[in-house]
């Protein structure tokens, strides 16, 4: 790779979501290219003394937040590179917060791609996946274009692994922890630089030699590779669409549904934030006790998720569970409750719908009342 890093840089955006043993030697590698100007670490996980043997880390990394280390670290190669850490899951992060110009995934679950997939296609964004085996010794790099009529990481899954993906979670809605590949560091770091040239490509001006819609699977065994085409499947259970999301700047749910009619031209019947259920009920499985909220699953803070008779931990309760909040009975008093009350943030995206047209609306102010 040829440029110089002292020279103007274009400023275009790469997430990385997942910093372990590829998205921890790929961050170099992206924070290196010209073509970048700004970098979005995401990674809910500290660095354990185990990561020691196969993750770009040092000592005095260990028991840090991922983000944090590879944020420190990127800053470090590159004084002038704009960069962010986010220490959460994908999952639960806002859309917004992830927008970029090509999203990187090195997670090792199909819950975690599945929802990049999702936030990667609705935003209209390139995804660059990314998977090692130890088993093999086998590399592989997926290329996914933004195009709704390209191929998505879905288009090639079946029903098991659709059941897979919801063995992924527990019984109170969270992601459970993916086993370790054991795949040494030179695997991991063999995957994240043929990640980091297919990135590049997808940067330049024309996307030109772009393997887009491809997947380049090395068998380091054998020094074998592979190119195979994604193909796409006109059976997939994933729509592919790219949403029209316009940014509103909005406190109150008033506020938000007054923005939304606004940009309809008429009145939003419904709320939904895709991908999450609203919590309508709340119960601790150790003294039973059981309270009413209405908040965004995934975002119960932690005074409603603490039962204050035994101290245990509240949990949503499945038959309490909203796909979306009815917004034509909403009452008044309801319509002045802050955003966050509902467990939004800034950078979430909703789906406001009426009767003809669906509208995906980007909150840009964070609420300043935090209480919950």
């Amino acid at each position: 790779m040829s440029g110089d890093l002292d020279n103007p840089i274009d400023g275009k955006t790469a997430t990385i979501v997942g910093l372990g043993n590829i998205g921890s030697q790929l961050a170099g590698h992206i924070g290196r290219l010209p073509e970048i100007g700004r970098v979005i670490c995401v990674d809910a996980d500290v660095y354990a003394a185990g990561n020691l043997a196969t993750q770009e880390i040092s000592q005095r990394d260990v028991g840090v937040a991922k983000a944090r280390v590879v944020a420190r670290r990127l800053r470090g190669i590159r004084a002038e590179l704009k960069v962010s850490a986010i220490v959460e899951r994908v999952e639960n992060v806002p859309w917004g917060r992830l927008r970029a110009d090509v999203i990187c995934g090195c997670v090792d679950s199909k819950a975690a791609r599945a929802a990049i997939n999702l936030i990667a296609r609705r935003l209209g964004v390139a995804y660059v996946d990314a998977g090692i085996r130890a088993d093999g010794l086998l590399a592989r790099v997926d290329v996914y274009a933004a195009d709704p009529e390209s191929p998505c990481i879905e288009c090639a899954w079946g029903q098991k692994d659709y059941e897979s993906l919801g063995q992924a979670y527990s019984c109170a809605g969270q992601v459970r922890e993916a086993p370790s590949s054991r795949a040494s560091s030179a695997l991991g770091g063999l995957a994240a630089a043929i990640q980091a040239i297919e990135c590049q490509k997808l940067l330049a001006a024309n996307g030109q030699n772009s393997v887009a819609g491809r997947q380049i699977v090395i068998e380091a065994a054998c020094q074998h590779q592979y190119v195979n085409i994604l193909r796409l499947n006109p059976a997939c259970r994933f729509d592919h669409r790219a949403w029209p999301i316009q940014k509103v700047s909005a406190a109150t749910l008033g506020e938000l549904v007054a923005a939304g009619a606004a940009i309809m031209g008429e009145a939003p019947a419904a709320m939904s934030v895709e991908g999450r259920s609203w919590v309508t009920r709340l119960a601790c499985p150790g003294c039973g006790e059981q309270a009413a909220v209405l908040r965004l699953q995934g975002r119960i803070d932690q005074r409603l998720g603490r039962c204050p008779w035994c101290g245990g931990a509240r949990q949503p309760i499945g038959f309490n569970l909203l796909p979306r909040l009815d917004l034509a009975t909403a009452r008044p008093p309801c319509l002045k409750k802050p955003l966050t009350r509902f467990g939004l943030r800034a950078g979430d995206v909703v789906k406001l719908s009426g009767v003809t047209r669906q509208q995906g609306l980007e909150l840009t102010r964070e609420p300043a009342e935090r209480r919950g």
